[in-house]
């Protein structure tokens, strides 16, 4: 689920310019509908949890959102942005229910297994969406930034101001 989300905010604005040929302004404004999506949705699950019950949340959060995503592809601009809309609301609605479950495991940490549900759950949802559209860049752009903080910490051992890592 984090993946998606994360995958679509970092491609669906390329997926309209490309598509649909718009300004790059008009695809951020579309980009911006579906993060707006997924905050409402966020802010709705939990009280829809409450009242029908979070197992039944998060089965729609998962299975509600795949005829919306089986249909973008073939629809046109505005239905591609209300599809996209409805995608936010639906898979966005099950944070809260999977955040109260992660507390009642844990109770003791409310905070601590917040952090992790949705750190630890959008940073590999970043590092996979990026792995899956080209492997070959992902990996590049790693070893690049490996390289280039190896220069510095040689730069500053040089120095005198760091000894070893």
């Amino acid at each position: 689920m984090a993946g998606y989300l994360t995958s679509i905010g970092s491609y669906y604005t390329f997926y309209l310019i490309q598509k649909f040929h718009v300004s790059v302004r008009d695809a951020q404004l579309h980009l911006f509908l579906f993060h707006a999506a997924v905050a409402v949705g966020t802010f709705l699950g939990g009280p829809l949890g409450d009242r029908i019950g979070r197992k039944y949340v998060i089965r729609f959060s998962i299975l509600g959102a795949l005829p919306f995503t089986l249909a973008m592809p073939f629809a046109n601009l505005f239905w591609t942005g209300m599809l996209s809309v409805a995608v936010g609301l639906v898979m966005a609605s099950a944070f809260a229910a999977i955040v109260v479950y992660g507390q009642e495991l844990v109770p003791g940490r409310l905070g601590m297994i917040a952090g992790i549900l949705y750190g630890l759950s959008f940073g590999t949802a970043a590092v996979g969406a990026a792995l899956l559209v080209d492997p070959c860049v992902a990996l590049a752009h790693a070893a690049s930034d490996k390289c280039f903080l190896r220069r510095q910490h040689m730069k500053y051992r040089r120095l005198g101001r760091i000894r070893s890592l």
